[in-house]
């Protein structure tokens, strides 16, 4: 195989598993001490959910949920327990072995904080 053909090959596998992680769909608010749905969409097996502080991938996360079941479903985080002012990132694991992630949300504070 050439290195050209190579390149081209590893090129393709990596766009074939972005289009097959399953997606976490960003909520489009979280409030402190309140309940929010997380949903997702296109998991394979089980499904693990957890928050990132900010958008650093690498880091350890700050909240992990339960195992979850389900090509496409969601989950109840009540209330959201993370400090208001706070920026997160959904991220999604599922049987794929591919991560994929939500866009930033900042968690805002509860009316009367």
């Amino acid at each position: 195989m050439t290195t050209s053909s190579f390149k081209f090959l590893s090129l393709a596998a990596l766009v074939v598993a972005a289009v097959n992680a399953a997606t976490v769909i960003t909520p489009t608010s979280l409030t402190a001490c309140q309940n929010a749905n997380i949903a997702w969409s296109g998991a394979q097996g089980k499904v693990y959910l957890s928050v990132l502080q900010g958008k650093d991938t690498s880091q350890k996360p700050i909240k992990t949920f339960p195992e979850q079941d389900g090509a496409s479903g969601s989950l109840l985080w009540a209330p959201v327990d993370i400090k208001p002012n706070t920026e997160v990132t959904i991220q999604i694991n599922d049987g794929s072995g591919t991560p994929n992630y939500s866009s930033q949300v900042t968690v805002m504070p509860a009316v009367g904080e």
